[in-house]
């Protein structure tokens, strides 16, 4: 503990990311403890190349004056320089510290800091989004390490169900769920509901104004099944918005069905809530996906949920209240998709999406982050 006895946490993440940027904010305005964010590298705060979109980009909100911060390294470097320089920058700053919040385990920074937390015999928690263990051979460092790092956590901070099992099953003690959370109140306030309000904002972002909008933003790339996408929507009244870019725009473009499916490219952070905001079913097909915050936001904005089984969030967020197919599964998709736009316009289809993704408001998501950093502290004292 510090002088003042105020206890001093960190947090370790790889580079600024959006969705996290409102929690670490929100966490700095806390007198139970002291927080500091350690970020191994630059990466969004700066523009740089983005594979999954396939160009260069960074995010256009600000990520990391709202909170206490320092950057292990600033520019590109290689991994293995990242992790000399994560050991050393982690060395310094972790001595002191009461706990230490380490964001996965393979990043050469996140690496760093649970070899530091070792040597140092500073506790740590263990947080992640994974939804599914990936299968490797017993005696594979891919499939030891993450044991390892788990059963010498103090303990873990899960974001859904299914990354609960994960933890549990890495041996993680006692892991403490921790919603995962977007800032809900931006996409709330996104919403339009009056129709010629509606109208008037589709046709400014050049939108059909009158058919039912389904979206889908993210990256286009084969594991978030684009194509089952384009696919399944061919043979239904609907009209597709794909937001975003990546190596499968192309082919995407080629197969597109005629006069069905708007693309709008690359969109930012701030630019994406007025897209979600008049559509009425967001999709998100993956064939994997970890959690998929885009569900998040775009529950809150008042969309009717459509995601493949694979999505980390579909027993959290979309089970009882939106549609879940195989992933993979074209015809299942279809389905899926026609049920939910049966279901637009219905107030207690909207009641349920509205009441359903308050379980994961920002609000609580913090509470629960609270919650469970003074347990942890607690229980070390």
């Amino acid at each position: 503990m510090t002088i003042d006895n105020v206890p001093r946490v960190s947090i370790v993440v790889s580079h600024p990311i959006q969705y996290f940027t409102p929690l670490f904010n929100a966490l700095s305005k806390f007198d139970s403890f002291e927080l500091d964010v350690v970020y191994g590298n630059d990466a969004g705060v700066r523009s740089q190349y983005d594979p999954g979109f396939d160009l260069n980009h960074s995010w256009d909100i600000d990520l990391v004056s709202g909170h206490s911060h320092r950057f292990i390294s600033q520019g590109d470097v290689s991994r293995l320089r990242l992790g000399v320089l994560s050991l050393y920058g982690l060395f310094k700053v972790t001595r002191g510290r009461d706990l230490v919040v380490i964001h996965g385990y393979t990043e050469p920074v996140s690496i760093a800091a649970v070899l530091v937390c070792w040597v140092l015999r500073v506790p740590y928690l263990l947080r992640m989004d994974t939804s599914e263990r990936a299968k490797h051979p017993w005696f594979s460092l891919r499939s030891w390490w993450p044991r390892l790092v788990a059963r010498l956590a103090h303990g873990g901070l899960a974001v859904g169900q299914r990354n609960m099992s994960v933890l549990r099953g890495l041996g993680v003690r006692d892991p403490k769920l921790v919603r995962f959370a977007i800032d809900d109140a931006r996409f709330r306030q996104a919403r339009v509901v009056d129709g010629a309000n509606r109208r008037i904002v589709r046709e400014t972002l050049g939108l059909p104004a009158d058919a039912v909008l389904v979206v889908y933003a993210g990256k286009f790339v084969q594991l978030k099944g684009v194509h089952d996408l384009l696919a399944a929507v061919a043979e239904l009244d609907v009209h597709l918005v794909c937001i975003g870019d990546g190596v499968e725009m192309s082919a995407m473009r080629d197969s597109a069905p005629r006069g069905k499916v708007t693309f709008t490219g690359f969109k930012n952070q701030t630019e994406i809530p007025a897209y979600l905001g008049v559509a009425d079913v967001v999709v998100l097909p993956s064939h994997y996906e970890p959690w998929g915050l885009i569900i998040n936001e775009a529950m809150a904005a008042g969309c009717v949920p459509v995601t493949s089984d694979a999505v980390g969030c579909s027993p959290d967020l979309v089970e009882g209240v939106g549609w879940v197919h195989r992933p993979g599964d074209v015809d299942g998709l279809r389905v899926a998709l026609q049920n939910a736009t049966k279901s637009v316009g219905s107030a207690d289809v909207a009641r349920r999406v509205s009441e359903r993704v308050a379980i994961f408001s920002l609000r609580n998501s913090v509470a629960d982050f609270e919650l469970a950093l003074v347990g942890y502290l607690g229980a070390r004292d």
